[in-house]
């Protein structure tokens, strides 16, 4: 197998060449298969001189180039051809791809595979986004390979003997494209390419080896971050690698730093991670606000306003938004710092709302782990029961699985309750059993959009449920 076998995936943010894909509306959609554009391929293999034509090799081929589509994460292809070429690193594309880098956690790659004469200037070669070479793919791909073979351990190299140049330039000009002109012009960008430390980083196809670890690999060594670090490992779900690197570090982490890491953990569906930043004393240093549980929902659920949701339901915000015409620029200027400031206002007791959305977005795992964190879990998980015995009712008949699904939940969530009621009991300890003013949030739900507020004890100041239908 080209992956190994169980492995999820993160969610894909990154760019990839959409001529080069098949039906790339697909891979907009999470867990969707994508393959490259068979027309392309044929036409590479016809074109490369070293093209073998045995069908067994290029059915691997094929399976190989189909398997790396879906583990993308933060990542995009290099052009094989067309488009755009950029003779500098300061052309729109790589002003683009540097000023996302940051707002991607700075987990953003290149992957190169195959390649005519002009991938050689399609390289980001700033350093700051490390580069995966697919070795055995072809064209460029396989020359940046072999120029690192002749680079090997040198940390000090400037440039390649006359006899590896000579090997090398054949090569370039025999990709398609090449003439005496690009051909030189490549060489000196490959060069460059080479020069950087931690920038190449080469994955053997014909191995038949995980990507993902050597993906990982450039991605954490490309970033002296610890922080990075564990952004990545969160994203990658590589929960060894978090601990060691937790539990290595000299400095505590920040407040700031653990509530990143803990939403993270929550948008990648990382439940596995709670226990392990659960020690970091969440009650004391998880800090969450109305704008992050606002993205939470947003991201979870494809919303792409939940306050204009919430208003129409007949949940207001403090601060409503008067019509333009009625309200002079200070006015507005104003208001609009008045509700950025209600966002930034931070919640009580902020695990009981994550346990909420938990439900709501129907992470189960997620919700179960979050509730063994909360100061109340027999409270926390019988909302959780309510509410997946609530999600259960408006499911229609002939979708029985997840009616079916929703109430085995809800029966889970209940049976959590009752042993963690018990064992409190048993310790001799005040149960926190809700009384039933936490349940009369239910009792007025109608319809399919149903919205449901309780301000008792802050459990939680609004939510916001859509029924499946």
């Amino acid at each position: 197998m080209f992956f190994k076998k169980g492995y999820t995936p993160p969610y894909f943010v990154g760019f990839l060449p959409w001529d080069n894909l098949q039906h790339p509306e697909r891979f907009e959609k999470q867990g969707e298969t994508v393959i490259l554009n068979e027309g392309d391929k044929e036409k590479k293999a016809e074109d490369d001189e070293n093209a073998d034509n045995d069908e067994e090799k290029a059915a691997d081929e094929k399976e190989s180039m189909e398997s790396i589509c879906p583990y993308l994460t933060h990542l995009f292809f290099v052009k094989e051809r067309g488009g755009e070429i950029p003779h500098t690193c300061n052309d729109f594309r790589h002003r683009l791809e540097s000023g996302l880098a940051p707002s991607l956690r700075g987990s953003i790659g290149q992957i190169l595979f195959g390649g005519d004469i002009t991938t050689a200037f399609q390289v980001n070669r700033t350093g700051d986004l490390p580069l995966v070479v697919l070795k055995n793919s072809g064209g460029f791909a396989d020359i940046l390979a072999l120029s690192m073979l002749f680079k090997g351990g040198n940390n000090n190299f400037q440039k390649f003997t006359s006899a590896q140049e000579e090997i090398i330039a054949g090569k370039l000009t025999g990709l398609r494209g090449a003439d005496r002109i690009t051909s030189k012009k490549a060489y000196r960008f490959l060069v460059e390419s080479v020069k950087l430390e931690e920038f190449v980083f080469i994955h053997d196809l014909s191995q038949g080896r995980d990507i993902s670890n050597t993906v990982l690999y450039a991605l954490l060594t490309s970033h002296d971050d610890e922080l990075c670090f564990l952004k990545l490992a969160i994203v990658w779900d590589k929960l060894e690698e978090f601990v060691q690197c937790v539990n290595g570090r000299s400095t505590l982490l920040e407040e700031k730093e653990i509530s990143e890491l803990f939403l993270l953990a929550l948008q990648q569906n990382r439940h596995n991670f709670i226990d392990e930043l659960a020690k970091l004393d969440l009650g004391a240093n998880l800090r969450v606000t109305l704008e992050d549980l606002r993205l939470l929902y947003n991201r979870g659920a494809g919303t792409k306003n939940l306050r204009s949701i919430l208003n129409a339901c007949g949940l207001h915000s403090k601060f409503t938004k008067e019509d333009d015409s009625n309200s002079d620029n200070e006015d507005s200027e104003d208001e609009g710092r008045a509700q950025e400031e209600y966002l930034n206002e931070e919640l009580n007791e902020p695990l009981k709302h994550l346990v909420i959305w938990a439900v709501l977005m129907d992470y189960p795992e997620l919700a179960q782990s979050l509730i063994q964190h909360c100061p109340d879990p027999t409270c926390m998980a019988l909302i959780g029961s309510a509410i997946y015995d609530f999600c259960s009712q408006y499911i229609p008949a002939y979708n029985s699985e997840t009616k079916k699904r929703y109430t085995e939940q809800a029966e889970a969530l209940e049976r959590i309750a009752s042993q963690i009621a018990t064992v409190m009991h048993d310790r001799n300890k005040v149960s926190s059993i809700p009384t039933p003013s936490y349940y009369s949030a239910f009792s007025n739900l109608r319809g399919p959009f149903s919205v449901f507020a309780s301000m008792e004890n802050d459990v939680m100041p609004y939510v916001l449920f859509v029924c499946l239908d």
